[in-house]
């Protein structure tokens, strides 16, 4: 049987590979982190012997391969009326919730992850991956942590074709009445500098490296399945703030997308880059500047791949699904 880890509700890349794993006619079941706080939970766990059980399947003998989206569970907020103590204990379940999900990851340790969970939370820091990235002798953008308005001067005074700023970890979507909110790379020069603060929570700033195309590679098992982006121009201008984000031109005309073959040097540093995180999958970013140099960016583990699948007619869904019916060693037992 394939166990699958995704959210409670519609997660793109899950439901196209559940769609072929009912096609095949091959079991499954579908969990969450979240299930596992509800009071009504159909989680049962035994910690005396280990048993994880959901909806009555006995997890560890009858699951040989797990898909893994997200299992992450957010613990409820209890407003108590004291703003300092309901934050810690909001911080106090969040730990109960983190140890709980963990226990579950280990008791399943032994079975075939897609991708492996313990490979995903290290590439999930994206600073120690562009590290490592070097150390494969891939091009990475000249990366900095800063914490002050003058850092920027000095960051712009030495490359004078500016430099990017972008989340160090995931950010997400910020909801407010009928608008969601959320935050994309943006550059910084010196015609914006004055607008930020003498210091300011430590942030990530890269050289500005202008792309001709973006590259999403997608990694599965040794393959790669890649898709360039080509736009008219690279920045978006949005309340005259400038944008380097590809996300902001997916609808429009002149975007286009392609299959694209990276050139077989730079697929076996990405290669060495996966093994040395032990990532067996993953969505790795690329862009290539006007020279035909390939600067990687980063690698999600847990990316998003319906759309370049769709566009490019990869297929990604039904590749995968195969993959773990393959790797179910429990099937048929």
């Amino acid at each position: 049987m394939v166990l699958i880890l995704s959210y409670d509700g519609y997660e793109q890349g899950t439901e196209g590979v559940i769609d072929w794993l009912l096609y095949h006619g091959h079991p499954f079941v579908r969990a969450s982190a979240n299930a596992l706080l509800r009071p009504d939970s159909d989680w049962k766990i035994n910690i005396h012997d280990g048993r994880i059980e959901f909806k009555g399947v006995n997890l560890n003998k009858e699951v040989g391969a797990i898909f893994y989206r997200r299992f992450e569970a957010d613990a409820p907020y209890y407003d108590i009326g004291e703003p300092r103590v309901s934050r810690q204990l909001q911080r106090e379940l969040q730990g109960e919730a983190e140890r709980l999900t963990t226990f579950v990851s280990d008791s399943l340790a032994d079975k075939f992850w897609l991708p492996t969970i313990a490979a995903s939370n290290r590439a999930a820091n994206k600073l120690s991956t562009l590290t490592l990235a070097r150390t494969c002798g891939l091009a990475v953008p000249q990366s900095y942590i800063c914490r002050s308005r003058s850092e920027v001067v000095n960051l712009l005074d030495e490359n004078s074709n500016g430099w990017i700023t972008k989340p160090i970890n995931y950010c997400g979507y910020y909801s407010r009445e009928n608008f969601a909110y959320t935050t994309f790379t943006s550059r910084l020069g010196h015609e914006n500098v004055a607008e930020l603060p003498e210091r300011f929570h430590p942030s990530l700033l890269q050289e500005c490296v202008t792309p001709v195309y973006e590259v999403r590679a997608f990694y599965l098992m040794g393959e790669f399945f890649s898709e360039a982006t080509q736009t008219q121009g690279s920045t978006t201008s949005v309340n005259d703030t400038v944008f380097m984000d590809v996300k902001l031109k997916t609808a429009e005309a002149e975007t286009r997308y392609l299959p694209y073959q990276l050139p077989i040097e730079v697929e076996n540093k990405l290669t060495q880059l996966m093994q040395k995180l032990d990532l067996n999958t993953g969505s790795i970013d690329l862009i290539v500047n006007e020279t035909g140099e390939y600067y990687f960016l980063e690698v999600n583990p847990g990316g998003q791949f319906s759309a370049p699948s769709e566009r490019s007619n990869f297929h990604l869904e039904k590749r995968i699904a195969e993959l773990l019916i393959k790797k179910d060693t429990s099937h048929g037992k």
